[in-house]
């Protein structure tokens, strides 16, 4: 018999979507000089990053809808921030896990069945 979390293919897409925001948010701080000259300051503001990636583990509905907004925005920020300085390659290495957890929060089929059934349903099956 295949344990719970195997079968739920939406809460394995959940924990790709917290890895793809949590690389991101970690990526300005290690390599600031890949997004900003070394004169410039760059943040993602990772404890908010962290704090939605812990209340989407813990399947708080809001925090789905506030993280594609927040994906949303951090799509815009690397396509305006790449065009204006394209020497700068860091928003080329975040843009793709930026589009990944925008295309599994918003269109996933199952990720949004992961959050409508109740946490309890899957201890018992």
């Amino acid at each position: 018999m295949m344990p719970t979390f195997q079968k739920d293919q939406g809460a394995q897409q959940v924990v790709i979507i917290c890895i793809c925001l949590l690389l991101s948010a970690a990526l300005p701080l290690w390599g600031e000089g890949l997004f900003v000259d070394k004169t410039g300051n760059f943040s993602t503001s990772p404890a908010l990053t962290v704090g939605l990636l812990m209340a989407l583990l813990l399947r708080w509905r809001p925090a789905r809808t506030i993280l594609f907004i927040l994906t949303i925005l951090y799509l815009c920020v690397d396509y305006f921030a790449f065009s204006h300085a394209p020497d700068k390659i860091g928003f080329l290495l975040v843009a793709p896990l930026h589009l990944t957890a925008f295309l599994l929060l918003g269109f996933s089929r199952s990720v949004q069945q992961h959050f409508l059934r109740p946490a309890s349903q899957e201890q018992v099956a």
